[in-house]
């Protein structure tokens, strides 16, 4: 099949769940945890995994789903749909607008597309593989910035507070000690990509 069908599929699944984050944001909602106080769930979360799904199963019922919230049977397919339903949830329960939906699909180990999309931006990232990334339509490109001295790093951090943490700090203060301009950690991973 061609990927475009897929990517077409991933994009109407992601603005449904985009659907669901605005009508929840900044609205007060019962939060869950799942294993730390900073590793939230919310109905947000939930309810867009559940429209993701939807979406795919309605087109793709035998493919694999790999998503945040709930563990979903293995079939025989070799396809597997990836998702976050809401990446950035602590952004979103905090009333900050940078949260996204991320859906990936993959035959065995290998990547055929990519959507992130952030629904206060109406930005709508897309990529398949052997094609050229875009942002609402229009080709993008990584930097031209050969040095790190004309570099800004994204990045994010690890919800385990232990060695990993530890282990990112100081590669960051190892970039900062090469002369990157600065450092952006937005609280979505998806959107720092």
């Amino acid at each position: 099949m061609e990927l475009t069908t897929y990517l077409k599929t991933a994009v109407l699944a992601a603005k449904k769940a985009a659907d669901i984050h605005l009508k929840y944001f900044r609205k007060h909602m019962d939060i869950s945890y799942k294993s730390t106080h900073f590793n939230r769930v919310t109905k947000a979360d939930l309810e867009a995994e559940e429209a993701i799904i939807s979406v795919i199963k309605e087109k793709y019922p035998d493919h694999n789903i790999l998503a945040e919230e709930k563990k979903y049977s293995r079939t025989n397919s070799p396809y597997t749909w990836i998702i976050d339903p809401l990446d950035g949830t602590n952004n979103f329960v905090h009333g900050i607008p940078v949260f996204s939906v991320s859906i990936a699909m993959a035959i065995d180990d290998s990547l055929l597309i990519g959507v992130v999309y952030d629904p206060t931006r109406d930005e709508l990232f897309c990529a398949k593989k052997e094609g050229k990334a875009t942002l609402n339509g229009k080709p993008i490109i990584v930097t031209k910035a050969e040095n790190l001295d004309r570099s800004i790093l994204a990045t994010g951090f690890y919800y385990s507070r232990g060695k990993e943490v530890e282990k990112t700090l100081e590669t960051i203060n190892n970039f900062f000690k090469n002369g990157i301009i600065g450092i952006r950690r937005m609280g979505s991973a998806a959107l720092d990509l």
